[in-house]
């Protein structure tokens, strides 16, 4: 059955128009790009992004159609997905984190995790140089727009802001060396690539990452865990990590298969919500061993972090699994 992308691009990182799908995206959907003179009056089934189904006057051009509505970027919690609400069984809400597949609402939890390696690779990031870093910082903290909880964490930790590698660029002005805004370094990509470029030295200087999450987990009772670029960046780039998010955070990762740092520090954090497990962070920085070397034991867990995330074969069925059956099941359903 062929699929219309409508409003290409509708966002960059889509599995319909992005170029590192391109391949995999062509084995398994038949493709073509909207024009209205060829596609206004079919019954072709429509792909669109929730940036554009959001206004009002496009969900009524879509209505009787049947549209495939992607929310791959988005946590069905963020700023769009909460307004994905249509019951309109013809429109199949496609959302790349955790819930209960169900009538219109199809999840993928894993989905950003195989697109930030795909992409990674396509981007020709993160070159790895482990074996011969000799850190002087304590942290590497990377904060693109500093708000609300994230400016927290940063005032936070500003007693040791000194001792680390730190960036907030909005409101602060302040980058990390090296960070060239309009290339994102040495990549294929360009402008839009920006926020996944990765620099060796901020990683050879710096003992962990503390990733700020897109979502903190603010409130009790918000489970939802949503993992982006922003924790799978020290992942590829064999760095240990802290992650400030959801809770379960951790918990996700280590059920993806990876493996975590308790030998370092005490995880327990996972288990707390903002902002007890600020504070935990905060607790974990203080008492951190300045110079201790990284031992055979940890060093093993980043190098298999780094080849589990990249395992070519292990995206290729994740994505069949959860994303194309359940696509290509829907299209043939009755709805």
């Amino acid at each position: 059955m062929k699929l219309v992308v409508y409003h290409h691009p509708y966002q960059w990182q889509s599995f319909f128009h992005s170029p590192w799908f391109e391949s995999f995206r062509d084995e398994h959907f038949d493709i073509e790009f909207y024009q209205p003179e060829l596609h206004d009056h079919t019954d072709d089934v429509f792909v669109t992004g929730c940036n554009i189904y959001i206004h009002r006057d496009q969900q009524v051009f879509l209505e009787d159609r049947k549209v495939i509505v992607d929310v791959t970027w988005e946590s069905s919690t963020g700023k769009w997905g909460n307004d994905m609400t249509n019951t309109n069984d013809n429109h199949l809400f496609v959302f790349g984190d955790q819930g209960e597949s169900q009538g219109n609402r199809l999840y993928c939890p894993n989905f950003f995790r195989y697109q930030e390696a795909l992409w990674s690779k396509y981007g020709n990031y993160a070159t790895v140089t482990q074996d011969t870093r000799v850190p002087d910082r304590k942290f590497l903290l990377p904060i693109n727009r500093g708000r609300g909880w994230r400016l927290d964490v940063l005032n936070t930790l500003e007693s040791h802001l000194d001792e680390s590698l730190w960036s907030c660029v909005s409101p602060h002005g302040v980058e990390l060396p090296g960070y060239c805004p309009k290339t994102g370094g040495n990549n294929k990509i360009g402008k839009r690539s920006d926020t996944r470029y990765c620099a060796g030295p901020w990683y050879d200087r710096t003992h962990f990452s503390i990733v700020l999450e897109t979502q903190a987990g603010q409130w009790k009772g918000n489970e939802n865990v949503f993992l982006t670029e922003k924790t799978y960046k020290p992942i590829s780039m064999e760095h240990p990590f802290i992650i400030m998010g959801a809770k379960g955070s951790l918990k996700m990762l280590q059920d993806q298969g990876f493996k975590t740092f308790p030998e370092l520090w005490d995880e327990s954090y996972d288990d707390l919500y903002y902002p007890d497990r600020m504070h935990a962070v905060k607790e974990i920085v203080d008492n951190f061993e300045y110079y201790m070397p990284l031992t055979q034991q940890t060093k093993k867990k980043l190098k298999h972090n780094r080849k589990l995330y990249f395992n070519q074969d292990i995206i290729r069925d994740g994505l069949i699994k959860e994303f194309v059956e359940p696509i290509k099941n829907w299209l043939t359903s009755d709805q």
